[in-house]
């Protein structure tokens, strides 16, 4: 006489649990692949929503109500000397003040923007800034920002030195008043989505354009010459332009 061996048993019960199982869901091979597919997209379109970041919350950027002038300039803090006794390096502020959105002269403005709130202006996006001035030495170079000031660098302070570079705060009203976009941006619609800073800078870009024509550059670009003999979106016809 032979006694089964554990794994008789173990298979003996999955077929049981498999034979109650196939009736539930429809018996057919092929079926049973759809529920299970159906089954598996459902639990990673969960899985994508309750881990992947959403974008933060910027209703305080693109809605301010608070007064920009109430925010006072923050100094780095320096000793009159050192703990060698040598005179210490003179105090200057840590910060850049975005200047009120200026009279824009149409079609001899570039536009850089910058949606999200941050302070810290990356090196890369400051050489973009940098690249479109130099090409366009008659173009006014405005680099928009949604942060009332801007962290203070030595990058920074020398782009802005050129006498065609502006940094200036975006007031998003201004920009969405008169044009087809107007409604959209009151209604807040934007706030409802998973990319606030993204589809903000995508509508943005789109009322400048329309409202005062001129060039748009993301940050990321580095301009080699000019492009201000293009005619409308020649730019995005040869990529020998941009890098």
């Amino acid at each position: 006489m032979t006694c089964p061996g554990p794994h008789s048993y173990t298979l003996a019960l999955l077929r049981r649990r498999c034979a109650m199982v196939a009736p539930c869901v429809g018996g057919g091979g092929k079926r049973r692949r759809a529920l299970l597919l159906l089954a598996g997209a459902t639990v990673a379109v969960l899985l994508f929503y309750a881990f992947y970041p959403a974008s933060q919350d910027l209703t305080h950027v693109f809605y301010p109500t608070a007064d920009p002038n109430q925010l006072s300039d923050l100094y780095y803090s320096w000793e009159t000397h050192t703990s060698h006794g040598l005179p210490a390096p003179p105090r200057y502020p840590a910060w850049i003040q975005a200047a009120p959105l200026p009279p824009i002269t149409p079609d001899r403005t570039i536009f850089l923007l910058e949606t999200s709130g941050r302070s810290e202006i990356r090196p890369r996006e400051w050489c973009a800034v940098e690249s479109a001035a130099r090409a366009h030495p008659g173009y006014t170079v405005l680099f928009l920002t949604a942060s009332t000031r801007v962290r203070r660098t030595a990058l920074a302070a020398a782009v802005l030195a050129f006498n065609n570079t502006r940094l200036a705060q975006l007031d998003f009203a201004e920009v969405f008043e008169g044009t087809v976009l107007e409604e959209w941006y009151r209604s807040r619609a934007v706030l409802r989505s998973w990319w606030q800073a993204s589809h903000m800078s995508d509508a943005l870009r789109f009322a400048l354009l329309t409202k005062y024509g001129g060039i748009y550059l993301d940050t990321d670009v580095i301009v080699r010459r000019s492009m201000a003999g293009e005619n409308d979106g020649g730019g995005g016809l040869d990529v020998s332009f941009i890098t």
